[in-house]
């Protein structure tokens, strides 16, 4: 399938994200060092990598 017209398309914006990286490491180094809970599971690292690497199976079609 072609890719859309440049002129029928629209363009928008995106917002700039934010995000605080912090709790997230500090949740890793607890977990290493006091095996504490991770707040990412790793089922869910798991299933983020099974889309990740479908989106680049099928983009190479």
């Amino acid at each position: 399938m072609a890719p859309p017209l440049e002129e029928i398309t629209t363009k928008l914006k995106l917002p700039n994200p934010s995000c605080e990286y912090e709790p997230f490491y500090t949740n890793f180094a607890r977990v290493v060092r006091a095996g504490v809970e991770p707040i990412v599971k790793n089922e869910e690292v798991y299933k983020l990598m099974k889309v990740i690497e479908d989106i680049f199976k099928s983009a190479k079609i």
